[in-house]
């Protein structure tokens, strides 16, 4: 089983992504991450600073089947951080239909929305 998942930036074309961890050069640098991305949007619209978070996990079974199933959490970016909870860009993310940051949520708030718990595609029963 193998899984990854990354923040999916609409106006940077999909990016980060899979780099998301390591988008200013330095694994699980969060603060260099989220300040770097910042950067790079501070001339976007608040009106086109969508974003999701994505992701992936695949299973392969001994018998050679595969699985494949994708979750996301849609939102948009905001300007400056906010919150303490969560980590990467949690403080920066305000996911659709709510008024409030990840960072800003709940630890079971943010699970029952989260990109890590909603799928589509069938798990193998």
């Amino acid at each position: 089983m193998a899984d990854d998942s990354g923040l999916a930036v609409d106006v940077l074309n999909g990016m980060p992504g899979v780099f998301s961890a390591r988008w200013s050069g330095r694994h699980g640098d969060d603060a260099g991450n989220l300040n770097l991305l910042l950067a790079q949007i501070f001339d976007v619209s608040d009106p086109h600073r969508s974003a999701a978070f994505i992701c992936s996990a695949v299973l392969v079974l001994p018998d050679g089947r595969e699985f494949t199933v994708e979750g996301d959490m849609r939102g948009r970016l905001i300007r400056a951080p906010r919150g303490r909870g969560g980590f990467g860009y949690d403080p920066i993310f305000v996911p659709e239909g709510r008024p409030r940051t990840s960072a800003e949520l709940l630890p079971s708030e943010k699970d029952a929305i989260s990109h890590r718990g909603r799928r589509s595609g069938p798990w193998p029963r």
